[in-house]
C-alpha cells in the first residue's frame, strides 16, 4: 500500500541506527523504484508510526515524492516493534556495536527480559552487546 509520506510519523519509535547515508539508496531508487516496502502501524488517526525503512523513507523523502510503499504491521507492544527494527537493520553489514547495544537496551526497557531474548541467533549476544553501554556492571 502506498501512504503519504506526511501521514507517517518518523518518531513513533526511535531507530536503532542512529547515522546513515542515504546517497547510493536515493540513486537505486531513482533509477529503479522503491524496491522494498517500509515498516509502519495504523495510529488509529489517519497516521501512521515508521518501524523500520528510515533510511528508505529518508531517501524516498529527498527524491521529492509523495509517497511511500509500505507494509503494514499488525498492532503488537512497542516492546515487539523494538525487535522489528533492529531485526530488519541487522541485515545490514555497517550498525555499529554501541547502535546494536543501544536498540537492545530499548528492548530490555520496552520490557523484554534479556533471557527471553535472542539476538542474531544467539542469547548470550545480546549480554555482550549491552555490556558495550557499560563494562564495568550490567542492571536490569
Amino acid at each position: 500500500m502506498d501512504i503519504k509520506l506526511t501521514d507517517i510519523k518518523t518518531d513513533y519509535i526511535e531507530n536503532c541506527r542512529s547515522d546513515f547515508d542515504i546517497d547510493d539508496l536515493t540513486s537505486s531508487i531513482e533509477a529503479t523504484g522503491q524496491q522494498v516496502p517500509v515498516g509502519v502501524v495504523d495510529l488509529a488517526n489517519g497516521s501512521y508510526g515508521l518501524v523500520y525503512g528510515f533510511r528508505r523513507y529518508a531517501a524516498v523523502t529527498a527524491l521529492g515524492l509523495d509517497t511511500i510503499s509500505c507494509r503494514l504491521i499488525e498492532e503488537l507492544d512497542h516492546s515487539n516493534l523494538l525487535v522489528i527494527n533492529l531485526q530488519e537493520n541487522i541485515t545490514r553489514q555497517n550498525l555499529t556495536y554501541i547502535e546494536e547495544a543501544q536498540a537492545i537496551q530499548r528492548i530490555i526497557d520496552a520490557g523484554i527480559d534479556l533471557k527471553d531474548f535472542s539476538y542474531n541467533s544467539c542469547p548470550s549476544c545480546a549480554f555482550q552487546r549491552v555490556l558495550y553501554l557499560n563494562p564495568t556492571g550490567i542492571s536490569f
